[in-house]
């Protein structure tokens, strides 16, 4: 399986990325957008290795994900990174989520090839997570039950931020810190660059 991917991978790679372009997107310093949908597009599906098969994807592994993400890398780190930070944006569903949750989230991962963003990195919280200053507020309805949760903070250094569908954010609770999984166009929700 993962030889397959990574053969998909440099067939890809060989029509879309030639040296050239490499150069003038370093030069330009511009992330590989209509590469990275490549990437993830049926016909390719490269995002697919690190998907559970129940939800559509291939069911692979830490190894399996290692050996693309090396290809990857000895190509372009840029596209290897945007790639990465698809997966770590995953991990929080794949992990934490609930039999609903990953059902709904990874299944469209999967089918749309969702591109992902990990926002943890505050402005006074960089490798300090317990530094978290993002709050997310529980709403209830009439009788006192939680309906859904008001996100409120700052988040930066987001790759794939400024391009992503879906964001894995980390807030704190009154039960301590959890992952909200927030789609591109959700009221409040600001982005940056990339």
């Amino acid at each position: 399986m993962t030889e397959m991917v990574i053969q998909t991978l440099r067939q890809v790679v060989e029509r879309e990325l030639p040296d050239e372009r490499i150069i003038e997107l370093d030069a330009q310093d511009c992330f590989p957008e209509d590469l990275i949908r490549k990437l993830l597009s049926p016909d390719v599906g490269v995002h697919l290795i690190f998907i559970p098969e129940e939800v559509g994807g291939l069911g692979g592994g830490a190894r399996d994900l290692c050996r693309v993400s090396e290809e990857m890398a000895s190509i372009d780190l840029g596209v290897a990174t945007a790639f990465l930070a698809i997966c770590l944006g995953t991990d929080p569903i794949l992990v934490g989520g609930t039999d609903e949750q990953k059902q709904h989230w990874l299944s469209r991962i999967a089918g749309e090839g969702l591109i992902v963003a990990y926002g943890v990195t505050e402005p006074g919280a960089g490798s300090n997570v317990a530094a978290i200053n993002t709050s997310a507020d529980p709403i209830l309805d009439g009788e006192g039950a939680v309906t859904g949760y008001r996100l409120n903070g700052t988040k930066q250094f987001i790759t794939n931020g400024g391009v992503a569908e879906l964001y894995t954010i980390l807030a704190r609770t009154p039960g301590g810190l959890s992952f909200f999984a927030v789609e591109r166009g959700t009221p409040g929700l600001e982005t940056g660059r990339h």
